[in-house]
């Protein structure tokens, strides 16, 4: 429980009701089209990612045909300073945004080796769908070590001119869908290409860095 009133909302779509300091709601609503949508909170605007309020909301059926695996990757920057603001009833200075911890589905490195929903685990052969979600106030380029991948999909709308590529540019607030056909064996890293984004607090290493485990 927060002690302000928060609006949970599904960015590019819709925003459900108000709820205040020690109550609960309730929203209906109507499934978004399939894709790749992010939750999040409304009414503390640019702070909400930094202080935690984030979701992954995936629409199915894909247009995808049969991946043989599939993952999101919610990635998020927080900066103290924000976080400690709102801890104490005040307003952020929203002109300054310097995040000093960056995670991937929640966690930071080493324990995204040890999630199995954030660790890319593959066979070779396979066709893996992996959505991503930028949920943070600065643009990351998602880096692939040991692959070229096609981006299919652009928050929700499909891209049919962009080649093979290593890495891809996901803007504040937006997702993307990207089709990686696994053509080796081996563990490669997989990261924004930032080096503050692979530390916490300024430590190396940490931050929002995974792996793609390739198998025979």
């Amino acid at each position: 429980m927060v002690n302000f009133p928060i609006q949970p909302t599904i960015i590019n779509y819709q925003s459900g009701p108000v709820i205040m300091p020690g109550e609960t709601g309730t929203w209906n609503f109507i499934m978004p089209p399939h894709g790749t949508w992010i939750f999040t909170e409304s009414l503390l605007g640019a702070p909400a990612s930094s202080a935690g309020f984030a979701a992954a909301l995936i629409s199915n059926p894909t247009k995808f045909k049969n991946p043989a695996r599939e993952y999101f990757l919610l990635y998020q920057d927080s900066d103290d300073r924000w976080n400690n603001a709102i801890d104490n009833g005040n307003v952020p200075d929203e002109s300054v945004f310097e995040p000093n911890y960056h995670t991937l589905n929640g966690l930071t490195y080493p324990h995204t080796l040890m999630d199995d929903d954030t660790r890319v685990n593959c066979f070779l052969g396979e066709e893996v769908l992996i959505r991503i979600g930028n949920l943070s106030n600065i643009r990351h380029s998602l880096h692939l070590h040991g692959f070229h991948a096609n981006l299919v999909r652009r928050n929700n709308v499909d891209e049919n001119t962009m080649p093979e590529k290593d890495t891809f540019p996901i803007p504040a607030n937006s997702t993307a869908e990207i089709i990686l056909d696994v053509t080796q064996v081996g563990e490669y890293p997989l990261h924004p290409h930032s080096l503050t984004a692979t530390t916490d607090n300024g430590t190396y290493q940490g931050g929002s860095v995974t792996m793609i485990d390739a198998q025979a």
